[in-house]
């Protein structure tokens, strides 16, 4: 489905940002306990439901007061060396000056060192050997007990954040039981962990599972309730008249996945600008536009592929 315009009043990619980001208040309020408490929670729910939102709504306001928010996604990288580099890639610059680079690197215990990039900036590398290392399950280890330390030496909040972190398994046979084990040992640094795959994520935090001790919360869709008065209001604050039972045909075509909702409705929006009424019609036809579109960029990989 494709985006919308800066002018949209469902901009999908600034839902962390209010007025943009709706009836999550609660979920909020969990992550920021766990973050500003150095606890563990475990953040799941099926996709586009808005959980990056959430945890990135959490993430601003820990940076706000002052804090470091270290975030990586396990499903965008193929091992544990690039787990740790994305993650080290989060540091702040205001850890890479002064006496605190100092006791950073010393933390680390050789599992780093200080470099500077082609513009002369200091940054964090790598010691040692690379994706040839069978041990560099042991490196995360290393690096993450280091920024702990570093952790308990400050006031604010260290926070690691691990997405689709059920995907941890296919980077290493140690990983899970390693990063469980490193939770455990880590008591300055919060962790929040999230995942998508809602089966597999099931298995973790099960009687059974490694993550089965640490706090969970599941997202779900926004009630269609709120969501339909919600988008109505935002219909009607940037000039569009709309109905109730218009949004909620937007929510029965796209529902209940809440960025679907908000994609289509964009469309709708964008169709009714000009006569000032959003009509049940142009949920249909915003839909088949929508669709036409997915279809004519599958196509259009295809033909690339063949």
């Amino acid at each position: 489905m494709s985006s919308s315009g800066p002018e949209s009043p469902f901009a999908v990619q600034r839902v962390v940002e209010s007025p943009f980001f709706t009836d999550r208040d609660a979920e909020t309020r969990r992550v920021l306990d766990a973050m500003r408490g150095a606890g563990r929670l475990v953040l799941y729910g099926e996709r586009r439901q808005g959980k990056t939102s959430i945890i990135r709504r959490a993430a601003q306001r820990i940076r706000d007061d002052g804090g470091v928010v270290l975030e990586a996604d396990a499903w965008t990288v193929d091992s544990l060396d690039a787990l740790t580099r994305v993650l080290l890639a989060s540091v702040p610059a205001t850890w890479l000056v002064g006496e605190r680079v100092g006791r950073l690197v010393q933390a680390l215990r050789g599992a780093l060192v200080l470099t500077a990039d082609s513009t002369g900036r200091q940054q964090l590398s790598m010691a040692g050997p690379g994706l040839a290392d069978p041990h560099h399950d042991e490196r995360l280890r290393a690096v993450l007990a280091g920024l702990d330390e570093v952790a308990a030496g400050g006031s604010a909040p260290v926070v690691v954040v691990i997405d689709e972190f059920q995907h941890l398994d296919a980077l290493h046979p140690r990983a899970v039981p390693m990063l469980r084990s490193v939770v455990q040992d880590t008591p300055h640094l919060a962790w929040v962990f999230a995942g998508s795959v809602v089966g597999a994520v099931e298995e973790m935090i099960g009687p059974h599972g490694p993550f089965h001790a640490i706090e969970r919360l599941e997202v779900k869709g926004i009630d269609e309730d709120h969501l339909v008065a919600w988008m109505r209001d935002r219909f009607g604050t940037h000039g569009v008249e709309a109905s109730t039972e218009t949004v909620r045909a937007i929510y029965a075509r796209a529902g209940p996945v809440t960025e679907y909702v908000l994609r289509v409705a964009n469309r709708v929006h964008r169709r009714a600008r000009r006569s000032g009424r959003a009509e049940p019609e142009d949920v249909e036809a915003a839909f088949a536009e929508i669709v036409a579109e997915q279809e004519s960029s599958y196509g259009i990989i295809w033909d690339k592929m063949s």
